[in-house]
């Protein structure tokens, strides 16, 4: 086999074919499953209130798009990037909108129109990035190139961003993109 035939990855059908990519931190991201499983609402939580798959199990839907996406983006534009690093920073970039453990982030909300999820008041505040970096960070050892993806792959779409401009890593920059591409054409209520 050639370095580029190595270096093509097919699309993972699913969160399970993604967590198979993983070799050296697989007994990590196993248990960190388990606790997601039974701990929050991971595998149930929509991904927005009104925006991207604002529905049951749109949170787990969104993350295996962008780190499918993410995956096609190294494979073309970044190859010496780890596959597993890709995996992780793509399925666990929007692990705080699940809340805390016993905590949902989302709450269904009461109102007959609008929005049908709300975000729960009662948490304590963090910004999603940081509550993302939190929580993975207590389950997996993360480099510094994937707590930096994590913690800033909204980009410079948020104020807080700017300490990071121009001096995002690669995989920060590949993670900005597949979320915002898996979010704004896959996924988006409103497609161009």
């Amino acid at each position: 086999m050639t370095r580029a035939q190595s270096s093509v990855h097919r699309p993972p059908l699913d969160y399970f074919d993604l967590i198979e990519v993983s070799v050296a931190r697989r007994s990590q991201l196993v248990a960190f499953t388990d606790f997601l499983r039974r701990e929050t609402a991971f595998f149930t939580a929509p991904a927005s209130t009104r925006f991207h798959l604002n529905v049951e199990g749109g949170l787990v839907r969104h993350s295996v798009n962008v780190a499918t996406v993410l995956l096609q983006m190294r494979d073309t534009l970044a190859p010496e990037l780890d596959q597993e690093s890709c995996v992780i920073c793509g399925l666990f970039h929007d692990q705080g909108k699940v809340g805390m453990p016993g905590n949902p982030y989302y709450l269904p909300s009461k109102a007959k129109r609008g929005a049908p999820y709300v975000i729960n008041d009662d948490l304590v505040h963090m910004d999603v990035p940081t509550r993302s970096l939190f929580l993975v960070a207590r389950h997996l050892r993360l480099t510094d190139e994937e707590a930096q993806a994590i913690r800033y792959h909204d980009g410079q779409y948020v104020a807080e961003n700017r300490s990071v401009a121009h001096r995002e890593c690669k995989l920060t920059r590949l993670l900005q993109y597949a979320d915002n591409w898996a979010a704004a054409t896959m996924e988006s209520v409103k497609p161009c």
